[in-house]
């Protein structure tokens, strides 16, 4: 939605002004088909952040024998979404609030892959008894991400939709992101599996 134009703006409209130029300049808002890319590029957003959320739980007996750790710990790369979200999500909203929606998700995307490159780091081999805490901390990164998406779809709503299309662009936003983390389960594992060794795991990372 595009703000309406000034008083100069509207003096010099003339004969041949574009359609949306002079709707614009006559103080009208204009609506762009662009506007459901912003919505799928955020609903993709929400879904690649949930999947990093539980993305463990599928596979905790792997998880625990391939780093040495218990299942308290395993399930702290999932809580750790929830505890970090306290404490950040009042500044999330305010930077939403004072920066714009722009930023605000774009600081979240960027979090949200820097996350998803942190967690590579615990993956290397020959990292020690740190390679879990990686993992750890690109959890707590990709939990910070999510304060700064969590709230938007009304503000996304209101900046790209007209009156009409607003609640349904903004379910489909909140859809997204309760969707997301009851099917991420089921597209990561389809059937059961033997569980394999630390050893074949490590093989397999040595030759990907």
């Amino acid at each position: 939605v595009l703000p309406m134009a000034n008083d100069d703006e509207r003096r010099t409209v003339g004969v041949g002004t574009p359609p949306r130029a002079a709707a614009a300049a006559e103080g009208k808002y204009v609506v762009y088909p662009y506007r459901w890319v912003v919505l799928a590029a955020y609903c993709l957003l929400s879904v690649s952040n949930a999947m990093q959320w539980i993305q463990f739980s599928p596979i905790s007996d792997n998880t625990q024998k391939y780093w040495g750790v218990g299942l308290a710990a395993v399930n702290m790369l999932s809580s750790i979404f929830m505890i970090v979200f306290v404490p950040v999500w009042p500044l999330a909203s305010w930077f939403l609030d004072v920066k714009g929606l722009y930023w605000g998700l774009t600081i979240s995307a960027t979090l949200n892959a820097v996350a998803a490159c942190t967690k590579l780091l615990g993956c290397v081999p020959g990292m020690g008894d740190f390679s879990f805490w990686w993992v750890m901390a690109g959890q707590a990164l990709a939990g910070i991400s999510q304060t700064f998406f969590m709230g938007a779809p009304p503000q996304l709503a209101a900046s790209w939709f007209p009156v009409k299309e607003r609640t349904a662009a903004t379910s489909i936003g909140a859809a997204a992101t309760r969707h997301d983390s009851s099917s991420d389960g089921g597209c990561m594992v389809k059937v059961p599996s033997p569980t394999p060794s630390v050893s074949a795991l490590e093989h397999t990372w040595h030759h990907a």
